[in-house]
Order: structure tokens, then sequence, then C-alpha cells
């Protein structure tokens, strides 16, 4: 049995006279095992496999795709590089 691969992809509107975004929702939704996960007027957020989603990406007029990249927050925190030197008695 082949091991599924899940991606995200958004996907943008490009042409006005494109298919609305809960029209292209309605239609994705249909699709094998893909599942929306957000929808704007111009953009909707949609996962399933990697396969599928490249195949109905390209047949829909008016929407570009776009793979969906998580960036990580780097942490802020100050960090000491050193322990301070002991002061020796006096």
């Amino acid at each position: 049995m082949a091991e599924t691969v899940k991606a995200r992809v958004i996907m943008r509107k490009v042409d006005p006279g494109g298919l609305s975004a809960s029209d292209l929702a309605h239609r994705l939704a249909g699709c094998m095992g893909m599942k929306v996960l957000d929808e704007k007027p111009n953009s909707i957020l949609v996962e399933g496999e990697a396969d599928v989603l490249r195949e109905a990406s390209q047949s829909i007029e008016g929407w570009t795709a776009y793979p969906f990249a998580r960036i990580p927050v780097p942490d802020a925190r100050p960090r000491v590089l050193k322990s301070p030197k002991k002061k020796t008695g006096r």
C-alpha cells in the first residue's frame, strides 16, 4: 500500500471572472479526500493528498495555488552565553 502524503495549499483568486470562493470550496470539498480548512472572499486553504491537490489546482481557471508554509517564530528571549566570573573575597 502506497503512503499518502498530505499537503496544504492556499488557492488565491487571480481572475475576477473566475469561480467564487464558495463555489470553489464546494467543488474541492467534493474531490477525493480534500478538506477546506478556511475560506475568504479571494482565497481558500485546502488540505488533501498532494497529487490530488496538484491535479485539481491545475484544472481550475482563474485561481492560483501556493504551497502553505509554516514559519517558526524565533525565540526573542536573551540568552546568557557565559556565566559571570566569581570575585575572589575581600
